[in-house]
């Protein structure tokens, strides 16, 4: 699913207030609001060097369908649904396994973690399960791989948004287990 209402988008999100239509369709899910054009979704992370409240604003400005909020921000009044949520970094990752149709729920999913030897094990295992029959996946440090494709990786733990759309094609592919290099900092 890459197009939704915000009723579906936002199933399990526990919501503090709405305002405006959840049966709006959307199409885009975004915390960068660069990213931001008609039919995306807003959501306003609050993070360690920058808030994205103060970019609802601009979010707006580019023609969001919605915005989604830890505090009510007036430059949000423009938009045509408003969302608060207690926890907007919760909200995205929930939002973002619903845009793409829950994708880990098809798939064994396995995280390494620690300071060494998450690469390493996650190679390891990847040569294991495909030995044993299975269709690995691999969310690393080096690279993200799957059905015969690599590509280089930005972070060892990508993006809620990102990750979830990463776990679509695999599944697409017929990804059988995901081993995943989760850093210490995203858990």
């Amino acid at each position: 699913m890459t197009s939704c209402t915000l009723a579906e988008l936002l199933a399990g999100v526990a919501l503090l207030a709405v305002a405006g239509d959840l049966e709006a369709e959307v199409h885009h899910l975004t915390a960068d609001s660069r990213e931001v054009g008609p039919g995306s979704v807003f959501v306003a992370i609050v993070g360690h060097e920058q808030d994205g409240h103060d970019h609802i604003e601009a979010a707006v400005a580019a023609g969001c369908s919605a915005v989604v909020m830890e505090r009510p921000r007036s430059a949000a009044e423009h938009c045509p649904v408003r969302i608060t949520v207690a926890d907007s970094r919760r909200a995205v990752a929930l939002m973002a396994a619903n845009l793409h149709g829950q994708p880990a729920r098809a798939m064994t999913m396995i995280a390494i973690t620690g300071t060494n030897g998450k690469t390493t094990c996650a190679y390891l295992l990847e040569e294991v399960i495909g030995q044993a029959g299975g269709r690995p996946g691999v969310i690393g440090t080096v690279s993200y791989r799957y059905a015969g494709q690599e590509v280089v990786a930005s972070h060892t733990t990508p993006d809620p948004v990102t990750l979830q759309g990463l776990l679509a094609k695999m599944a697409a592919c017929g990804v059988s287990h995901v081993i995943m290099e989760v850093s210490s900092h995203s858990l």
